[in-house]
């Protein structure tokens, strides 16, 4: 295989998948169905990225920073991440990477009933990168903890419990802890 096909190779983990029609794309999908009212999560989504954020998982990852709130059009991100906002309804949140860094795509979280009682939350991911396939694979590995977090935060506090961080594997820990020391601010 030649250089040029690895370096497009998709970044594959437990949650991505090659992209359905841009093999230059990964896909990533995380979901999960939690306890609670639609109202509920629509509540707590809109929060994201507010003074009253409480789905974020700040307690292990960059705050997710917007220059005006959750509103279209809104800049910001988490850490060197750098998104915009682009639309917003109720149960769906769509962000667009800027050219501010290196990775072009999008990304989505959406919430929907799952069934009385129970909502599913999903995150979708279309991304690409100008980075090298070894340093891809460590965002993609990132990413896979944030959204894992922010799922046992959105699991938790539907439920009205707290938040019980889940322990980390040696390697991924030390990934963890290499990026949080980059992105650390001056």
């Amino acid at each position: 295989m030649g250089r040029s096909s690895r370096y497009h190779r998709p970044m594959h983990s437990l949650w991505s998948h090659p992209h359905p029609t841009d093999p230059a794309m990964t896909c990533s999908i995380h979901r999960r169905v939690t306890d609670g009212g639609l109202a509920e999560a629509a509540e707590l989504l809109s929060q994201i990225a507010s003074g009253d954020d409480t789905l974020w998982p700040t307690w292990r990852w960059p705050a997710l920073l917007l220059d005006n709130g959750l509103e279209v059009d809104s800049l910001g991100g988490h850490g060197s991440v750098r998104y915009r906002v682009a639309d917003i309804e109720s149960h769906r949140v769509r962000f667009v990477f800027t050219s501010a860094g290196p990775f072009a795509g999008e990304h989505t979280f959406l919430i929907a009933q799952a069934e009385p009682g129970a909502v599913e939350w999903m995150h979708h991911l279309d991304i690409s990168s100008s980075l090298r396939p070894w340093a891809m694979r460590q965002v993609i590995r990132l990413h896979d903890g944030l959204l894992e977090d922010l799922f046992d935060t959105a699991q938790a506090r539907m439920a009205g419990r707290p938040v019980r961080p889940r322990p980390l594997s040696p390697g991924f820990a030390l990934l963890q802890r290499a990026y949080r020391m980059l992105e650390r601010e001056p």
